[in-house]
């Protein structure tokens, strides 16, 4: 058995792989990032082989151009000028370096005052440390940053919140100041007591960087609630809502037919996965009357002979 892995470029160290086995090529595209985003590299091709097992996350659709860039300084002194905490839920894995990339950069450029920048997730404070080991998993970009003394992933006034006295005493502050916590979804973690403590504030601003799935908290807020539920009691829901949409780590539906046309060979079978059904239906649909490829939507517990 063998395998080959290239850079997906959805997070540090996502892969897409074919293993070769009894002389037969199965192919898993894993999570396909974006093209022409921070820190990381464009996901590269590789060679299909007889079955491809291709994500569709974002298979139905084309995110809208954005300058998130732009975007997310917008926020940033619209907040300033209020004097009130910035409070972003993000994944803590990619999401939350990507925004310390991109605050630390407007900051380089002078597009932003320069906040206290809290990282408050145990799980991000890890993950970052990790990005900031594998520099040589970074793009050009980013290296150019290293080679001129510039530290991409750490503002001008980064603070890390190990422990939990420090994200406590973080609800004492005054002033403005950027929080970046999670859970994503805000469906649990650190962030929830943050919510408690600063939705009800007219000069808070809570700003959404990912994806809200139906029914978590993220998504009742992000809606336009006038209340969330947290820890059994309701929340009078305040604050200034904004959301940046173009911050996406995976590929839409041209970004992976993109990356598949990087690729060598065609598969004799593609089943579409990791997708809503509508998703998956769509992505299967773009790979047979595009590419001519045949494929199906993978179905629960499904065997694949090849």
């Amino acid at each position: 058995m063998s395998v080959i892995t290239a850079c997906a470029g959805h997070i540090l160290g996502a892969v897409s792989l074919s293993i070769d086995i009894g002389g037969k090529r199965v192919t898993f595209s894993g999570d396909v990032g974006r093209y022409d985003t921070p820190i990381l590299p464009d996901p590269q091709g590789l060679e299909i082989g007889d079955l491809l097992l291709c994500e569709s996350t974002y298979g139905d659709r084309i995110h809208a151009a954005q300058d998130s860039r732009r975007e997310l300084a917008m926020v940033i002194n619209k907040a300033a000028s209020l004097n009130g905490p910035i409070i972003i839920p993000a994944f803590a894995v990619g999401r939350t370096q990507n925004l310390l990339y991109q605050i630390a950069e407007l900051e380089r450029d002078g597009l932003v005052p320069i906040l206290p920048v809290y990282v408050d997730s145990p799980m991000a404070i890890n993950a970052t440390n990790i990005y900031r080991s594998f520099r040589h998993d970074y793009d050009e970009e980013a290296k150019e940053l290293l080679e001129v003394g510039e530290t991409p992933l750490l503002t001008e006034n980064t603070v890390f919140c190990k422990s939990v006295e420090s994200s406590k005493s973080l609800n004492e502050l005054q002033g403005s100041r950027i929080i970046i916590s999670a859970s994503g979804m805000v469906t649990g973690g650190r962030v929830l007591h943050h919510m408690i403590q600063w939705l009800g504030n007219e000069d808070t601003t809570v700003l959404f960087v990912g994806f809200q799935a139906n029914g978590t908290r993220g998504s009742i807020i992000q809606s336009g609630a006038k209340e969330v539920k947290i820890f059994g009691k309701y929340v009078r829901i305040r604050a200034n809502i904004e959301t940046i949409s173009g911050l996406s780590a995976h590929g839409d539906r041209e970004e992976l037919l993109r990356w598949l046309g990087s690729c060598t060979g065609v598969p004799a079978e593609v089943k579409v996965v990791h997708g809503e059904p509508e998703s998956s239906r769509a992505f299967a649909f773009a790979l047979e009357s595009r590419l001519d490829w045949k494929a199906k939507p993978a179905e629960y517990l499904e065997t694949v002979e090849i």
